[in-house]
Formats: structure tokens, sequence, C-alpha cells
């Protein structure tokens, strides 16, 4: 049958950070009650803890370095 979509944003929220408590809570029981709730947010929860872990290469000190010194040598 699949999860519902109502399911589906409520668990994309609450991995977000931007589900409500009342929307928390509801996920909660949810996940106590419906094995393909459970699965899917476990499913969702690991995608969203890998890509968090993942270096944004933007960001990194090397790539700051870089951008820095192209910047200073077309001056």
């Amino acid at each position: 049958m699949g999860v519902k979509k109502k399911d589906s944003e409520i668990i994309h929220k609450v991995l977000d950070g931007e589900a409500s408590k009342n929307e928390t809570k509801m996920l909660k029981k949810k996940l106590k009650e419906d094995p393909e709730v459970k699965a899917e947010f476990e499913s969702l929860k690991t995608v969203t803890e890998a890509s968090k872990k993942i270096e944004d290469p933007a960001s990194s000190a090397e790539f700051r370095k870089k951008v820095l010194k192209k910047m200073h040598d077309q001056k």
C-alpha cells in the first residue's frame, strides 16, 4: 500500500526540523503503529544523516584559499 502522502510530508518536516510539536507527536505515534511508516522514516533518516556528513567543497578552507588567491592575483 505504501506510506500516505501526509505521513511522508510529516516525516520530511520532522527530519528537516520544521515540524510542530503536534506533528512530531503524531509521527511518534505512527512509528509505533505502522511498520511501513517506520521503515520509511528510518530509510529517510539514514539518507538525511549521511547527506549532512558530506562536505560542501565550497565551504572547505582549501577552496576559500584558492578563491582568495585568484582574486588577489587578478588585481
